[in-house]
């Protein structure tokens, strides 16, 4: 069971990040939300987080402290949807100029790519294809050799 605190207290938490100058931006992984035996709420996992530093951090930080929002939303949708307000559907709506572009572009920049003859862009160090982890877990789940 969810404790009553868990939405004010989350929100007041990313909010405080947020006023010093830090986005998490990766709230979206519940895993990054942890709940003690107290009920008290605890964020982790800032690998992925964003400092506000200069003007094209500062552009970055605006989006991804609004994406924080909308993953505290989208979680909250999901585990308890009766909290969610009007306000707060309104808000996974809304969408900035810029992440607009990026939906458009998406695709044809991938015709793009591909009409180039380019094959989809090899997986780098620590990041591996969705198919070389189906195989390594494939690997994993054989029996052992007799």
């Amino acid at each position: 069971e969810l404790p009553p605190n868990l939405w004010p207290d989350l929100e007041r938490i990313v909010d405080d990040l947020h006023r010093r100058g830090i986005a998490h931006a990766d709230l979206k992984t519940l895993e990054n939300i942890l709940i003690d035996e107290s009920g008290a709420v605890h964020i982790v996992d800032f690998n992925s987080a964003v400092r506000r530093r200069g003007p094209l951090l500062g552009f970055v930080f605006r989006h991804v402290s609004a994406d924080d929002r909308r993953a505290i939303i989208k979680a909250k949708l999901e585990l308890q949807p009766d909290l969610v307000t009007p306000e707060e559907e309104a808000f996974l709506n809304e969408r900035s100029w810029i992440e607009h572009a990026f939906r458009r572009a998406r695709r044809p920049i991938r015709r793009f790519a591909k009409w180039l003859g380019g094959k989809p862009a090899e997986p780098g160090p620590g990041r591996p294809s969705v198919q070389r982890r189906k195989e390594r877990e494939a690997a994993l789940r054989q029996e052992p050799p007799g």
